[in-house]
């Protein structure tokens, strides 16, 4: 027996961990959209175009939210889940990872936007989600701590 779901399930959005490393400290870049409350930090959220890659959204909108261009960009191998109240749907996010392998500075080009560099441990501080905070540890262990596995690489793109 076949049963319909009455919660839609959407895919439209990607999530962006932006981070650099100085030295041996790994930094994580959070935003602030002027439009939200002051304390409000989270990482970047995108939705992606029709015909786009995920990894191409990625690329653009950590370009426009930092001014730069990352040294890497890694597919997270996970996928966040949430549920929009607004839309009554589950939200999956495929999630990536940009790497910035020197100390540069950030000049958003959207003037509606804040941006800080934290430690892990402020990081974990400041995201509100758990799930976030869960996607940090995992981060910090595997991309972070070692090598990250050369698969998950796609930028630059190694297709």
């Amino acid at each position: 027996m076949y049963l319909e779901s009455t919660i839609p399930i959407k895919s439209n959005s990607i999530s962006v961990y932006i981070a650099r490393r100085l030295g041996e400290e790994v930094q994580l870049l959070l935003v602030n959209r002027l439009n939200a409350a002051e304390d409000d930090w989270g990482i970047i959220h995108t939705d992606v175009k029709p015909m786009e890659m995920c990894w191409q959204a990625a690329l653009s909108q950590v370009r426009l939210d930092t001014s730069l261009v990352p040294d890497s960009v890694y597919s997270v191998d996970k996928v966040e889940i949430s549920y929009d109240v607004k839309t009554h749907a589950v939200m999956l996010a495929p999630t990536f990872l940009a790497m910035f392998d020197h100390g540069q500075e950030v000049t958003p080009l959207d003037p509606d936007i804040r941006v800080m560099w934290l430690s892990v441990d402020q990081a974990m501080r400041n995201l509100p989600l758990a799930s976030q905070r869960e996607m940090v540890k995992m981060l910090h262990e595997n991309y972070f701590l070692k090598e990250p596995c050369s698969k998950l690489k796609v930028y630059p793109t190694r297709f």
